[in-house]
């Protein structure tokens, strides 16, 4: 059994969500999954503690939350040390051209750019508008993009676009490398992004 670090770094809240269901599935598959979130880590936390880490950031205006990359930058020599995974959250990966697909694939290359961590697994999962949780302003503007993107725009409700087959191939691989011993670093050009959703590599 396996101690396995879930770190995230979440805006409105879905993250952690995704982080959640990567918990139950490393804990149905017999590990023991420690759900930490970088904005407030438990006392006396440490990488240390850890066999392996999972590490998942959302995007928020064109960037990942800035907590996260610092510590991961300041921590890189642990974490490499690890068998480790990253997945980025954003909804540039709900599209389906290859541009999106691109898009979606720059943010994780610059996270790796700026941290200086290069995790064996990455993935890019779309993520959710969460109209009822924001605030009037946040709300409006929202709207106008996803309006503009020709998607949902009933205030009213949220909207969840993660493919969840893809967070579950995402920890179903990490679990099979862990198993395995088989963790090399992995180019991040070849993430997963919405396009390769329930594809297996």
């Amino acid at each position: 059994m396996a101690k396995i670090l879930i770190l995230y770094s979440t805006t409105d809240g879905h993250t952690r969500e995704i982080a959640r269901r990567i918990a139950e599935q490393i804990a149905q598959a017999g590990h023991a999954p420690t759900r930490v979130d970088v904005q407030d880590p438990p006392a006396g936390f440490t990488l240390a503690d850890f066999d392996a880490a999972i590490v998942g950031a959302s995007i928020h205006m064109e960037k990942h939350q800035r907590r996260m990359i610092a510590f991961v930058r300041e921590r890189a020599a642990e974490l490499a040390r690890l068998p480790g995974a990253f997945f980025s959250v954003c909804m540039t990966a709900a599209g389906t051209g290859e541009r999106d697909r691109a898009h979606a694939r720059a943010y994780i290359d610059r996270f790796v750019a700026r941290t200086g961590w290069l995790p064996a697994n990455t993935a890019s999962f779309a993520g959710a508008v969460l109209y009822t949780r924001y605030g009037f302003l946040k709300r409006l503007v929202m709207r106008q993009i996803m309006k503009a993107r020709g998607r949902d725009t009933d205030t009213t409700r949220d909207f969840v676009y993660t493919d969840w087959q893809q967070v579950a191939d995402f920890t179903d691989r990490f679990l099979a490398g862990l198993a395995t011993g088989s963790h090399p670093p992995r180019d991040p050009r070849h993430a997963d992004v919405a396009s390769g959703a329930s594809s297996r590599r």
